[in-house]
């Protein structure tokens, strides 16, 4: 597991920390997203994809670049295009702000030992296991 890698999706967080900041501010909102079956992995990544576009200059900041090496796939058996689970809020202007500790966005696969990294709503990153330390 390189730590190139991890830098880079730790880089990709913080960016789309930015974009969902930018996002919160002209919507006053997080993004409310549909459900979403299991089977429709490819909606729920074009509708995370599109409704963010506007507030990131590419689709390559979805990826874990480690993630993207290993190839991973979805229930469709397509590659997956979003490496990054964005939490659910609701419509109240300052829920993603009144958690501290409630993460915004989870990485989708522990690629870089010690859990998933998370993004939480000050824009730091951390791994799982700092956020949850194992039980001993």
């Amino acid at each position: 597991m390189s730590a190139a890698y991890r830098i880079h999706c730790a880089s990709n967080l913080k960016n789309l920390h930015a974009a969902f900041e930018g996002f919160l501010e002209d919507h006053k909102q997080w993004p409310g997203q549909p459900n979403f079956t299991a089977d429709q992995d490819a909606d729920y990544e074009n509708w995370w994809m599109s409704i963010m576009d506007p507030y990131t200059q590419t689709r390559k900041i979805w990826k874990c670049p480690q993630l993207t090496a290993q190839k991973l796939k979805g229930l469709n058996g397509q590659l997956l295009q979003l490496h990054y689970s964005p939490t659910m809020f609701d419509a109240y202007p300052l829920s993603p702000h009144r958690w501290p500790k409630q993460p915004w966005i989870i990485e989708i696969a522990n690629a870089h030992g010690h859990g998933p990294l998370i993004l939480m709503p000050d824009g730091s990153v951390m791994s799982y296991d700092t956020l949850v330390p194992p039980i001993q």
